[in-house]
């Protein structure tokens, strides 16, 4: 009897040894591994693990093409899972390191909008209201002739109606 429980007890411990050991951390990976399985999980929804994954990425290739548009998947995929604050810290960060001629506009139009569909009740939220207006005009004024400009004027008009409201309740 004592026997057979040293042999239980012995099979438990090398399967839970087993079962821990395969769950040890991944590291030196190609980039093009991390790309992919930060895509496959921003597609599946699970963006915690995404967003670890992006962690991977950056930090085994910082240099990597695929780090930049990365940053963009994750900032849009939040924006889609109404996290805007962690949408809005993948475009600053995008900003700082690759901004440019090129691309400036753009990651300026997706923070406008993440400011935008972060509001959802006027009256609980008045400073990102006020800073979303200011944001968006900001934004007009800053690129007059973009393609992003009939998108960010229909957001203007309504904040400033919703502004306009707030303005009367009180």
């Amino acid at each position: 009897v004592q026997t057979i429980g040293l042999a239980v007890l012995a099979i438990g411990a090398s399967v839970a040894l087993t079962g821990c050991s395969s769950k040890q951390e991944e590291f030196n990976k190609p980039a093009d591994y991390w790309y992919q399985k930060m895509v496959k999980e921003t597609t599946k929804g699970n963006l915690e693990e995404a967003d670890k994954t992006f962690t991977s990425l950056q930090s085994e290739h910082i240099r990597s093409p695929l780090t930049q548009e990365s940053m963009l998947i994750l900032a849009q995929a939040h924006m889609d899972n109404e996290e805007y604050v962690l949408a809005n810290h993948y475009l600053d960060d995008y900003m700082k390191r690759y901004g440019d001629k090129k691309n400036v506009e753009f990651v300026k139009f997706m923070k406008v909008k993440a400011g935008f569909f972060a509001f959802k009740k006027a009256f609980r939220n008045q400073q990102l209201l006020s800073d979303t207006l200011k944001d968006t005009q900001d934004f007009i004024s800053e690129y007059p002739y973009s393609i992003y400009k009939p998108y960010a004027e229909t957001m203007l008009l309504k904040i400033t109606l919703a502004n306009k409201s707030i303005n009367e309740n009180i």
